[in-house]
């Protein structure tokens, strides 16, 4: 629409003068009114998307025509003349308006400067957030803090990522690995969207710094969903930050290996966690550590250790928070959950969710319900309060699809359907959920496997070996869109 903005409202009243008879003209009109020096400004502002700061347009506009304090004078010009705007923030931030800046961005192709300026833009900002992500890692005040300051950039980020896909590949992946970084889990689609783009060119970039900081933020993005790739590109990672010689990447690389333990082929989890422990520096950041405390949970919690694991998890908690890291801690919070489900402190279990489900509700960090609510299913249905795990399944469900998460919801809507005496949806759900770990290449952990076991005994009970594997088998076939029909029907219709 933006390219089409002047078509879409070029036409004015008949009688008004020439150069309001159409949004061009005026734009026109306008631009005749600026001196040399202000058009040139005006018009490479046009690589900006979004707000953009004093020093950006000085280090991305200024030349040997044009230094840094002409760049700044014709901008306060420009402001003047309303063809800038600025916030009221300290410092200010500055944006051109849609309609300008599309008409700055005709007058930069016409001039033969977009290309030039478009690497420059590309190049500040690859700085930048390479400057970003190191200080993520580092002892900021408050990770929370860390993504404000951050964040009125991103918009420009994505556009110079968008054109250095095409024209600077380093640049491509470096940007879309600082972005995943900053982005973090809670926008999963657009973290998601922006590593995709660069997966061809991230293994070819001559940087083995970039490299690793690319894989490991894929890694982390799909570790969920798609855990045997993630293990891969992990182990990338490693390999990448021990040849330069980076501790806190290593460490972290790790504590990302023992989350995808299930999926391993080769048994050095000992090893590993043992290397974990021995690179850690008390002096590195609460969010750094957390990481490495969450590793030795996962751990202790596929070696049937839950006591460790729960008090690993409430360490990784407390990390969380003194890391001023809201969503993190909201997600440690319901790792904990999990932990407590497993060592059967059910009735603890479902208070530490209905406090978790409270301080989420009601805000925008509406993605932590998921897997709060999976893990609260999982507590009712130990009770077998089947009314309870309905209703959280009624809601968990349209978003494990969004998530890629309809593996686990189905083991217990598996499980949900076995309680309420639906044996022949039980066991087309459990065929469904097998296919579906399969497709992620990993295996179930605890908790899952526990109520898998539950349902698949109350089917062989209720229907016998020969007609429960034969459901089974049928429900590998199902479709995502078939499930929400069979787990919450009120009779076995199979």
């Amino acid at each position: 629409m933006l390219e089409e903005r002047f078509a879409a409202l070029g036409q004015g009243r008949r009688d008004a003068p020439q150069r309001q008879q159409t949004l061009h003209a005026a734009m026109e009109w306008s631009h005749s009114l600026l001196d040399g020096a202000e058009q040139a400004v005006f018009r490479r502002l046009g690589v900006f998307a979004g707000s953009f700061s004093l020093d950006a347009a000085q280090q991305v506009l200024a030349d040997e025509r044009f230094d840094r304090w002409a760049v700044a004078d014709a901008l306060a010009s420009l402001i003047e003349r309303s063809l800038v705007s600025a916030d009221a923030g300290d410092p200010p931030r500055y944006r051109l308006l849609e309609t300008p800046r599309a008409f700055a961005l005709e007058c930069l192709t016409a001039a033969q400067e977009e290309q030039a300026l478009r690497a420059r833009h590309a190049q500040f900002y690859r700085g930048l957030f390479e400057q970003a992500y190191v200080e993520g890692l580092g002892p900021t005040p408050s990770m929370d803090e860390w993504r404000a300051r951050w964040l009125p950039d991103a918009d420009n980020a994505h556009a110079a990522g968008q054109w250095a896909l095409q024209h600077e590949a380093e640049t491509a992946v470096s940007l879309a690995a600082s972005l995943a970084a900053l982005l973090g889990s809670e926008a999963p689609t657009e973290r998601g969207v922006l590593l995709a783009a660069t997966r061809a060119l991230a293994g070819s970039v001559p940087s083995r710094q970039i490299k690793a900081r690319w894989h490991i933020e894929a890694a982390r993005d799909i570790a969920a969903v798609q855990t045997a790739q993630s293990l891969v590109w992990a182990e990338q990672a490693l390999q990448d930050f021990r040849a330069i010689d980076d501790r806190v990447g290593a460490y972290r690389a790790l504590s990302l290996l023992q989350y995808c333990d299930t999926a391993r082929t080769r048994d050095t989890r000992g090893q590993d966690l043992q290397e974990l422990m021995a690179l850690e520096d008390p002096h590195w950041s609460a969010a750094v550590r957390a990481e490495g405390a969450n590793a030795a949970a996962c751990w202790h919690s596929t070696r049937g250790q839950f006591d460790g694991a729960i008090e690993w998890r409430r360490r990784a908690l407390d990390l969380q928070r003194q890391a001023g890291s809201t969503w993190r801690a909201l997600v440690e919070h319901t790792n904990l959950i999990d932990s407590l489900v497993a060592v059967g402190r059910l009735d603890e279990a479902i208070a530490c969710g209905a406090e978790l489900e409270a301080q989420v509700r009601g805000t925008r960090r509406l993605a932590a319900l998921p897997a709060a609510r999976l893990n609260l299913a999982a507590a009712h249905l130990s009770r077998d309060d089947t009314a309870a795990a309905r209703a959280l399944a009624r809601d968990g469900w349209p978003q494990a699809l969004r998530l890629g998460w309809q593996p686990y919801w189905a083991d217990y809507l598996a499980l949900l359907a076995a309680l309420e005496h639906r044996p022949r949806a039980a066991a087309r759900l459990l065929g469904f959920a097998d296919a579906a770990y399969a497709a992620i290449g990993t295996a179930r952990e605890v908790n899952e496997a526990r109520a898998v076991g539950r349902a698949a005994a109350s089917c062989l009970d209720q229907l016998g070996q020969s007609a429960f594997e034969q459901w089974r088998g049928d429900g590998a076939h199902l479709a995502d869109t078939d499930i929400a029909a069979l787990a919450f029907a009120t009779e076995d219709t199979g």
